[in-house]
């Protein structure tokens, strides 16, 4: 289905892990080629970061293979804040043969997410995420934390408790929807305008 607003409680059941304590709305669905052409466009002049006094966090779930965080680590206004794999301790070994890196990254300039994203969504999921830049070292905490069996935290289970926060995440090349793009998008009350309307003007679309 084409991206659509979720009512909140119907999202909780079956997408709980993205609706936070300071969400107020939530979008799930597909996006067109254009679409996701459009929302990296928005990438160069909404105020994800620092020119506007917030951070953006830019964060692969997995799939990748290592080279890509390296290549990454190259552009001028990215840092790499944490690369690791996204498997547990037990199918550690399985990791020197299978692209199964995540990572976290800071996007020093707007312009640069747009390259972030579109080199992490193809294999698997990516999220750009905008939120007031005073809880920073808190999420990087969060996500470079060693868990048990190996897992490690989320950077949304922290920012989704700012109500400032913004969340878009999209994967291409989903292997079950027809566009292959797959997006859901959500953000708190107190969200700068120009982020909330990103999804309604995919909607809209």
């Amino acid at each position: 289905m084409p991206l659509e607003e979720i009512p909140l409680e119907e999202a909780r059941d079956w997408s709980g892990p993205h609706v936070f304590s300071a969400t107020i709305k939530f979008f799930e669905g597909t996006l067109s080629a254009a679409e996701y052409r459009y929302f990296r466009s928005i990438l160069r002049t909404a105020p994800f970061g620092v020119e506007s006094g917030r951070t953006c966090l830019v964060f692969g779930y997995g799939s990748q293979p290592r080279h890509v965080y390296k290549v990454l680590s190259t552009h001028d206004n990215i840092d790499v804040l944490w690369s690791g794999t996204c498997c547990s301790l037990l199918l550690l070994p399985l990791s020197l043969g299978v692209a199964c890196q995540s990572g976290l990254l800071r996007a020093n300039h707007c312009t640069a997410a747009r390259v972030a994203l579109h080199l992490l969504s193809y294999r698997g999921p990516v999220e750009v995420l905008s939120f007031s830049s005073n809880i920073t070292d808190q999420v990087v905490r969060h996500v470079k934390r060693q868990r048990w069996w190996g897992f490690r935290g989320w950077p949304e289970e922290i920012v989704g408790n700012d109500p400032t926060y913004f969340l878009f995440n999209v994967e291409r090349d989903h292997p079950h929807v027809e566009t292959g793009i797959q997006a859901l998008c959500s953000f708190g009350p107190d969200c700068p305008p120009e982020l909330q309307t990103i999804a309604e003007s995919l909607v809209a679309s």
